[in-house]
């Protein structure tokens, strides 16, 4: 299992979790999955795991303190502006992620700007933009991984909004490039990858349920069908799979 990617991916879905949470204490439990594979290297896993067939699930749990505007828990120290600003900013700083981010939204509409390191295994660059539905993202390695690229474009909007439930969906289409560096790295692999891009689409689903006033439960989904190159040079990988990360938080 590559734990320390999904770290990263963790860091962001708890970063989501903690802008929702109110001013206090919160407590939660995520469970977030990964594809083993015949050829991946084996990291040792931070937090308890559990191996069903070729997933990996990790349990990770998420305390975090909030007060006016700032946060201190699982994703670092975090600060953001004021709910009434017009045009909104944050940032984070901490492991495995820091990031700062600033947009704005009227309407559907939504508009802004990042940039983030991740500090996993050496250091990674990315930042993004966007614009409405669509979004550009840029990760670049540093150091010891600067040969590492990848760029993404994204589609994402809302496809169910119901204040009677208390839920609401969003839906993400993007298209992956990756050169073979990256590629290799990101599925952890113990031998490289053939020079040249490697290239993916995925689905995703990104839910967030209000159960009474205290909890949030989120949710989010990925399907990603892998490029036909890497299919005959990964041993274990499918042309389509699913992860999935789940989050349940108290806030108190």
């Amino acid at each position: 299992m590559n734990s320390k990617y999904i770290g990263c991916a963790l860091a962001s879905c708890l970063l989501t979790a903690s802008e929702l949470a109110d001013a206090g204490w919160s407590v939660g439990l995520g469970v977030v999955t990964s594809d083993i594979y015949q050829n991946s290297t084996d990291d040792q896993p931070i937090f308890p795991t559990l191996d069903i067939d070729s997933k990996q699930a990790m349990f990770i749990p998420d305390v975090s303190y909030h007060w006016d505007q700032w946060s201190i828990g699982a994703t670092g120290l975090s600060w953001k502006s004021k709910q009434e600003s017009e045009l909104k900013s944050a940032f984070t700083l901490g492991f495995p992620r820091s990031d700062i981010r600033i947009g704005g939204q009227q309407g559907w509409f939504r508009y802004g700007v990042y940039g983030a390191a991740q500090f996993t295994n050496g250091t990674m660059l990315n930042g993004g933009i966007n614009l409405g539905p669509m979004s550009y993202e840029q990760f670049q390695g540093l150091a010891s991984r600067k040969a590492e690229q990848k760029q993404v474009l994204s589609l994402a909007a809302p496809v169910f909004i119901s204040k009677k439930y208390a839920l609401t969906v969003i839906g993400k289409l993007s298209y992956a490039v990756n050169n073979a560096e990256f590629k290799a790295q990101d599925l952890r692999l113990t031998s490289d990858l053939p020079s040249g891009t490697y290239e993916n689409v995925s689905a995703n689903l990104f839910a967030i349920k209000k159960i009474g006033e205290s909890v949030t439960w989120i949710n989010s989904g990925t399907f990603t069908f892998a490029d036909e190159q890497q299919l005959n040079l990964v041993d274990g990988l499918k042309p389509v799979h699913f992860n999935l990360f789940s989050l349940i938080q108290y806030t108190f």
